[in-house]
């Protein structure tokens, strides 16, 4: 009994998260949750400075401390979505030829963006950067431009009016993690991890 703060970035709320609240509850029903939005840097902050028990976020790009545990939940590769009037196939030359509507740089699952570009060199007319990936695919959808976002869900992503571009790049991805503090590792936020980890069920091989 008692609260558990948890920290969770936005994509993931309406996607995995109620699977994990399902398995919490279903382990410690007497728990009283606060959920915490933020970007995955900040709530990682937050973490280290005990405003949160635990935190979902986008694995950094850098090495992470030993003072904390994280076990990695979802990887999600990157995808190529356009609206649906561009005829093109090959990624390349798409996110050349059009407006493109970047996921902010600076945020964890951006710097995945940024490796695509750069590693195969591609020059795009950047007209937008936005942080929040349900944002992107409205603005695709209004034939604004064209973006790489990391794959929130297949069947999620085909309700809208898009086109789908699968960029085969499997070691491109972003890694959604759930992380705590070590502290002890008998305590009970590690008890609530290892339940979580146990029980979910979207894990990707």
């Amino acid at each position: 009994a008692g609260e558990i703060k948890i920290g969770a970035i936005a994509s993931i709320q309406s996607n995995i998260l109620p699977e994990i609240l399902e398995e919490l509850f279903k382990h410690f029903p007497k728990a009283k949750i606060k959920l915490v939005p933020g970007v995955s840097l900040n709530l990682f902050h937050q973490l280290g400075k005990n405003e949160l028990d635990l935190a979902i976020i986008i694995k950094p790009n850098f090495e992470i401390s030993e003072e904390f545990s994280y076990f990695t939940l979802k990887k999600e590769p990157l995808l190529l979505i356009t609206p649906v009037d561009i005829k093109e196939s090959h990624p390349v030359e798409i996110l050349k030829k059009n407006p493109f509507i970047r996921y902010d740089y600076s945020s964890f699952g951006g710097k995945v963006v940024a490796n695509y570009l750069k590693k195969n060199q591609i020059r795009t007319n950047e007209i937008l950067e936005v942080d929040e990936i349900e944002a992107i695919i409205r603005m695709v959808e209004k034939n604004l431009g064209v973006a790489l976002i990391p794959d929130i869900g297949m069947s999620k992503l085909k309700d809208n009016n898009i086109n789908i571009i699968d960029l085969k790049q499997p070691d491109l991805y972003r890694e959604i993690i759930i992380i705590h503090k070590k502290n002890n590792e008998d305590s009970i936020i590690s008890n609530i991890v290892s339940k979580i980890v146990e029980g979910v069920n979207f894990r990707q091989p």
